[in-house]
């Protein structure tokens, strides 16, 4: 990334992505995407989820950053736009293109200790995109309370809001709530079919504005803990 102007960067880059799959275990779940919660139907077989892939692309990167402080921000703004261009001219099996955005934003509140955090990103992909590279809810960061990789399309769109409470000493909690969904056409992303989630987690700050967290979250009709450093975003 180059720097342009202040908290203002773009960048040039290239990705390589190669996804090789030796067996799927009996008890593992097809991948789906949101339309499980209302129709039974895999979005992929078994056997496609065995074919291996490679995909090369050249991205450029488009980043405004005004955060205090990266890993925990207190206040300030991200906006993340990236661009991934694929063709097989480039050494991949497939031709399609990405468009990820990521907006962030903090801010400390006055009559309250702590911060609210809120996050909304968005996927938007043509062409013929492998499953190794299409957009995924739940995990760790997006959408905690649900299992990562169940829910995957060639478009995604979520958001999520988060109160970051101090307390005694190194310690704290978090309350968040949120939403997502995918789809394979961006037409069909839609509100109707949005997988919601909250959650509440504890924080212990190991150095100066570094945490471990350990977060519990409910999504519909799935949940899950989580235990990381820093925050989800």
């Amino acid at each position: 990334m180059q720097w342009v102007a202040d908290h203002l960067y773009v960048g040039v880059g290239a990705n390589l992505d190669i996804q090789q799959t030796e067996s799927i275990e009996a008890e593992q779940q097809p991948v789906y995407s949101p339309e499980p919660v209302y129709s039974p139907e895999p979005v992929y077989s078994p056997q496609e989820l065995l074919n291996d892939r490679r995909s090369v692309g050249i991205t450029g990167h488009f980043v405004y950053d005004s955060r205090d402080f990266i890993n925990n921000p207190y206040k300030g703004t991200l906006l993340d736009l990236e661009m991934g261009l694929y063709r097989k001219a480039l050494g991949g099996e497939d031709n399609f293109e990405m468009y990820d955005i990521n907006f962030s934003h903090y801010h400390s509140l006055v009559t309250l200790p702590g911060v609210i955090a809120f996050q909304a990103k968005a996927r938007l992909s043509q062409g013929d995109v492998p499953w190794t590279m299409l957009a995924k809810l739940g995990g760790a960061n997006d959408l905690r309370g649900y299992l990562s990789g169940r829910y995957r399309g060639q478009n995604l769109m979520l958001s999520q809001i988060e109160y970051r409470m101090p307390l005694a000493g190194r310690h704290g909690m978090v309350f968040w709530g949120g939403a997502g969904t995918v789809a394979d056409k961006a037409g069909d992303l839609s509100v109707s079919k949005l997988l919601p989630t909250v959650g509440v987690g504890y924080r212990f700050e190991v150095k100066y504005r570094t945490n471990l967290r350990l977060d519990y979250g409910v999504g519909n009709g799935d949940s899950g803990f989580y235990f990381n450093v820093n925050e989800a975003f």
